[in-house]
């Protein structure tokens, strides 16, 4: 038999538990109907082993929630083999790996013979080589286990043994140099190996470059990007949102308010904007507020109802409070409206407006939404004929209208803020924190440093202004003041990917990046990141974020007087090296830098950058493309199993042979979304293989490939 295997990693497992965190029934498990898919175009075979490996210690087979079994037989019963496994690339973890050799010894003889499929091997490591080249002085002890673990599983349970290899060469001088002797790093390993699984990943399909679409921009008076229209299926089923791009504008002496959808091809190689919504303004607006990339649909999915939490708010300064208007999605269609009147709305003049989340209060339950997101929340500052400042916040009934949030406006004196945002800032630092509900609210703040905070609570007022003795707190950004931007950035690399990520206020000085939160849920902000930005650079004009695929985290945008730079690494790197280094976008131009845009659909705050001129509006990091490859990997792919067949299989004494691992996905796709290869591309890493003498492929791996959204044979997104 010739084994062309599926590696599911941990698909089942996250599978299952999103749906356990939302509430949701078990219903079709995705990886049996996925590898009943493969085995139609010639898959025989899947590899298990997530669900030991995530156990502690194992139980024994038979015993316990037997997830393993469970999915392994499910498997077998269609009429595919399994490749088991579950082990930790550890030599100090003896009791892991035992427990997962005796589970293996005992579920293997149990169900020998009992389905179409059998078990016809067990999967080792993950690239062991790699760890002995890391730890020079413990070489031993990593041959030492695959050793003793490749010798039991072939003399005890009756099954060949197999790990994934890495190493096949150096550069030396510069010069690529296969591995030629027996004293190499992949010939000492394959003396345990029946099976050498050589790992080879030329592809980098998660980039994406800059997209500019010309247009004459003179007649936009504000634009951004938000969600503001449901998701088709099956994107709104897994709770992925994408963006649209909204605009007002001048148009024959009156002001329009245009919506756009992004819009793609087929394939995904052609990347469009499309007007989809317009109407005409009343007034002309002196200013717009406006949910951003975090902002999502809420729905209930078991009725297949849309509540999108996203909104714009526009505003004339000079006219009443009653006057502001809301654009938002109602559960049927964008809506314009005016923003419910309330006491002094009549001679009130507002000053600013900002579009954020109530919280889970007063939600129905926290599995009725998106963990970390809820309703639409509108705060607006105004100030009346006195100079006294107030604020007043709004609320969505749930699938419904806008309503006062609190019984009476709230008095802040003559604070009268430059600045207004809202974020998850006090997301907690506890293991599961991303359950909380009242980690969000509002930040009112002045270029001095200055601040005060609104945040829900329970109870009648609903919402709570804090220092609450009428003062405020100081220092947001430490001793910096007047920053040359203030904006949001999103961490999310600590949390679940179906959740929605910690928020820092964020903000640029001339030559350094501030960011703060809180970590103790006190509701000021003691948590004040400071990093020096270094390079070769003049004036920083205006600066924001947005979040590559290929980054775990944001990245800073920059316009500077010598162009469009970036941060090459992202915040969070950045801060491990204590300051910020910058690198030129290419192909960007722009004169204003806005918050990203989710251009694709996506569960992450995975976005483009948003960048306009006079010439088009410009967004770095958007489009996919399918001609990026390791030039270097390339050359030496074919060389490489010929190098494993040399140095791997004919100078070992062990009868073994040489398998590929095929990457079907974007080789930094362990946490991120990433695209397979292109046909031709996929076809050459295939065939290849099989030219050179390898007896088995592996596609690298399902988990991976759900986060890519893989097109169906019927043209649909998975």
């Amino acid at each position: 038999m010739f084994p062309i295997a599926w590696d599911i990693r941990g698909t089942g497992l996250i599978y299952s538990d999103y749906l356990d965190v939302y509430g949701l029934p078990h219903r079709e498990d995705p990886v049996l109907s996925l590898l009943e898919e493969a085995q139609q175009s010639g898959f025989n075979t899947a590899i298990v082993r997530s669900e030991l490996w995530c156990q502690d210690v194992p139980d024994p087979y038979g015993t316990g929630n037997d997830l393993m079994a469970e999915i392994a037989n499910a498997i077998r019963e269609t009429g595919m083999n399994v490749i088991v496994g579950g082990f930790w690339t550890n030599f100090w973890k003896v009791e892991h790996n035992d427990a997962v050799m005796e589970y293996l010894y005992e579920y293997v003889h149990q169900t020998a013979l009992m389905y179409d499929g059998d078990a016809i091997g067990v999967f080792g490591f993950d690239e062991p080589a790699v760890k002995y080249l890391e730890n020079p002085d413990d070489g031993y002890r990593w041959l030492g286990m695959v050793c003793d673990y490749s010798t039991e599983c072939r003399e005890r349970i009756g099954l060949p043994f197999t790990s994934y290899i890495s190493k096949h060469g150096d550069y030396v001088s510069g010069l690529w140099v296969p591995y030629s002797d027996t004293t190499s790093v992949l010939s000492r390993f394959s003396r345990f190996l029946d099976m050498i699984t050589l790992n080879m990943y030329p592809v980098k399909n998660n980039n994406r470059r800059a997209r500019t679409f010309e247009m004459n921009t003179d007649s936009i008076l504000f634009c951004g990007a938000t969600n503001l229209l449901p998701s088709p299926s099956p994107y709104y089923e897994v709770f992925c949102d994408q963006d649209e791009f909204y605009m007002v504008k001048n148009v024959d002496g009156g002001y329009s308010f245009q919506v756009y959808e992004f819009i793609w091809s087929y394939d995904f190689e052609e990347f469009e904007i499309s007007l989809t919504w317009e109407t005409d303004l009343p007034f002309e607006p002196t200013d717009v507020a406006a949910s951003d990339f975090r902002a999502s649909d809420i729905g209930v999915r078991a009725g297949g109802i849309h509540n999108i939490n996203g909104a714009v708010v526009l505003w004339d300064s000079l006219s009443n409070a009653g006057e502001a208007m809301v654009v938002y999605f109602d559960g049927t269609e964008i809506v314009l409206t005016p923003l419910p009147e309330f006491q002094w709305s009549g001679i009130a003049k507002p000053l600013a407006f900002c579009v954020g989340e109530t919280g889970y209060r007063g939600n129905g339950g926290i599995f009725d939404g998106v963990i970390g997101r809820s309703n639409t929340a509108i705060l607006g500052v105004y100030t009346d004929d006195n100079g006294e400042v107030f604020v007043n916040i709004f609320s969505r009934a749930e699938w419904g209208e806008f309503q006062m949030d609190i019984r009476d406006p709230l008095q802040i004196s003559d604070f009268a803020p430059d600045e207004v945002v809202w974020g998850r800032f006090w997301h907690g630092s506890e293991s599961k924190d991303w359950l909380n509900n009242d980690d969000c609210g509002f930040i009112l703040l002045k270029e001095n440093g200055h601040y005060i905070t609104a945040r829900p609570v329970s109870g009648e007022e609903n919402w709570t202004l804090f220092p609450e003795d009428g003062t405020h707190y100081g220092n947001i950004f430490g001793e910096n003041y007047e920053p040359v931007s203030i904006f949001i950035t999103r961490d999310d690399s600590s949390e679940p990917q179906w959740s929605a990520g910690i928020d820092f206020i964020s903000a640029v000085f001339e030559d350094r990046f501030v960011r703060s939160r809180s970590t103790d849920g006190e509701p000021w902000l003691p948590d004040v990141r400071e990093l020096e930005i270094l390079g070769d650079y003049s004036d920083i004009i205006a600066a924001s974020s947005y979040h590559p695929d290929k980054r775990y985290g944001d990245v800073l945008l920059f316009i500077t007087d010598e162009g469009i730079l970036k941060s090459r690494h992202s915040i969070q790197s950045s801060e491990h090296l204590e300051f910020i280094e910058l690198q030129e976008v290419h192909y960007a131009s722009g004169q204003e830098v806005y918050s990203g845009a989710r251009v694709l659909n996506t569960r992450r705050p995975i976005r483009a950058g948003v960048l306009i001129d006079s010439s088009g509006i410009c967004f770095p990091g958007s489009e996919l493309y399918w001609d990026l490859f390791d030039i270097i990997r390339f050359d030496i792919f074919s060389g490489c199993f010929e190098t494993a067949m040399d140095n791997g299989v004919r100078t070992t004494d062990i009868d073994n042979c040489v398998f590929a691992n095929i990457q079907a996905y974007g080789r930094h796709a362990f946490g991120l979304p990433s695209y397979c290869a292109s046909k031709d591309t996929m076809l050459y890493m295939v065939t290849v293989p099989l030219i050179k003498g390898c007896r088995g492929l592996v596609f690298y791996a399902m988990d991976l490939a759900l986060k890519s959204g893989n097109l169906k044979s019927d043209g649909s997104l998975r």
